[in-house]
């Protein structure tokens, strides 16, 4: 009869099993078992590991889906866990100012950031949403068309040339206005908590 260490030996070799005895069959079969389930576990949750990028645009006009964009870590298109920038060359190496951009589908990010030194706009169309956790227009234009949605849980327009006008349906926990900017909401807005301060005006 061969020996435990030298059957061990021909199964790991991937030699047949059939002339093993019965307890390595079960023994080599287990390992083995254990070993694919943590492949499997280093997998899944590699995959639900988001890695948050920063992105800006690389087209001063076009849509969110037209692949206009440059990400901080090499991606191509912001998902829900990312910065963006429109029109803000000091946050993305490679992006431009000013830049506008169209959105007519469904989008979720972290944060949206709207000008810097030059202006950065956002028309959200019909049937365009967008879902994020801080908007900010400074030096920028918000604009959410009859139909659209805007969703966020801070919503903040600062400086005089910045306008955020809501036509959509809209949803947002805290709004800020301040520094001169104008805030207009035309339709149905949902808001906990509205501060307007510095000249701020609401229309």
């Amino acid at each position: 009869m061969k020996s435990y260490q030298s059957c061990l030996q021909e199964l790991e070799g991937g030699l047949d099993l059939k002339s093993a005895p019965i307890f390595l069959k079960h023994k080599f079969k287990a390992k083995s078992y254990l070993a694919f389930l943590g492949i499997i576990a280093v997998s899944f949750f590699t995959s639900q590991t988001a890695v948050a990028e920063d992105f800006g645009r690389t087209s001063a006009t076009g849509t969110w889906s037209d692949g206009g964009w440059v990400g901080s870590a090499g991606g191509t298109a912001p998902s829900a866990s990312d910065k963006v920038y429109i029109g803000n060359t000091s946050a993305v190496a490679g992006s431009v100012e000013p830049a506008a951009v169209n959105l007519g589908s469904s989008i979720a990010v972290q944060d949206l950031a709207l000008g810097n030194s030059q202006s950065g706009t956002l028309d959200i169309l019909s049937k365009g949403a967008l879902s994020a956790s801080s908007v900010s227009v400074r030096n920028g234009l918000l604009n959410v068309q009859s139909g659209g949605n805007l969703s966020a849980n801070n919503l903040t327009v600062s400086g005089g040339e910045s306008v955020a006008t809501l036509n959509g349906s809209s949803s947002i926990n805290t709004i800020n206005i301040h520094n001169a900017a104008s805030f207009n909401a035309n339709s149905a807005l949902d808001t906990t908590y509205m501060n307007v301060a510095s000249k701020g005006a609401v229309k």
